[in-house]
């Protein structure tokens, strides 16, 4: 029996030299996998249990959402968007030491890093896999709205930078900053 949420892929081959059976299965869904092997003839069973993890983090399977990316902020103002980390099939993921998310703002017209440089916090929230990012727009040098572009890379482990998403155009409204 499992808990997870499919038993595809079960294979079980069993050697006729030797009589072993080898039992393969490769999950897509973390979970708790229990199961049971049962020799009838001989009246005995034997239970087994393990623990199924999350794969490694997916730039691909990973979302964005919220105001501060959808609907821009303010000038001087503190803004903030989420990010929930997923593997490759869907499931949550705590980014493990040397991965992280890179939010990158830049300037639309030249495609160069916004300067000056917004302030930006990366913050784990409680439930697993779950990320915001918080940052603070500088004010427009001309005083008025104007436009930045932001996009989320993930970096693994070994360094290599993923973008999660294309870039996004945002409107920072004129503030107080």
């Amino acid at each position: 029996t499992s808990d997870l949420a499919t038993t595809d892929g079960f294979n079980l081959v069993m050697n006729p030299l030797t009589g072993f059976h080898t039992f393969t299965f490769t999950p897509t869904t973390k979970g708790r996998l229990r199961w049971t092997v049962t020799d009838a003839a001989r009246g005995v069973s034997q239970s087994l249990e393990m623990e199924i993890l999350a794969g490694a983090a997916s730039a691909a399977a990973s979302s964005i959402g919220g105001t501060g990316f959808e609907a821009g902020a303010v000038a001087g103002g503190t803004a903030s968007f989420q990010i929930q980390a997923q593997d490759a099939n869907g499931n949550p993921v705590v980014l493990v030491p040397g991965e992280f998310f890179m939010p990158v703002f830049t300037d639309p017209a030249t495609g160069l890093p916004f300067d000056p440089q917004v302030q930006v916090d990366v913050i784990e929230l409680g439930p697993p896999g779950q990320y915001e990012i918080v940052y603070t727009p500088p004010a427009s040098p001309t005083g008025g709205d104007y436009s930045m572009d932001v996009q989320v890379f993930l970096s693994d482990s070994t360094g290599a930078l993923t973008a999660i998403t294309p870039p996004q155009s945002l409107t920072v409204f004129a503030g107080n900053a």
